[in-house]
């Protein structure tokens, strides 16, 4: 797997992102990981933003599939 760059944890940052599936990983200030998870990767991650679940999270990154997984 090759992960993305980090980007920094905010709305902004995750509302220009792609709505595609993919792992993602949350991380804090310094860049140890806080969470894992996967699913439509905007969609989750501002899902996570808004529901304060993962409030150490400062940093994520994603993988994306290169398909869409069967559902």
């Amino acid at each position: 797997m090759v992960w993305s760059e980090w980007w920094g944890y905010r709305e902004s940052m995750v509302a220009s992102d792609r709505d595609e599936f993919g792992v993602y990983e949350l991380a804090d200030d310094n860049k140890e990981t806080v969470y894992y998870g996967s699913g439509k990767a905007k969609t989750r991650l501002l899902d996570h933003l808004n529901k304060k679940e993962c409030p150490k999270a400062t940093n994520y990154r994603v993988e994306y599939y290169l398909q869409s997984p069967q559902i």
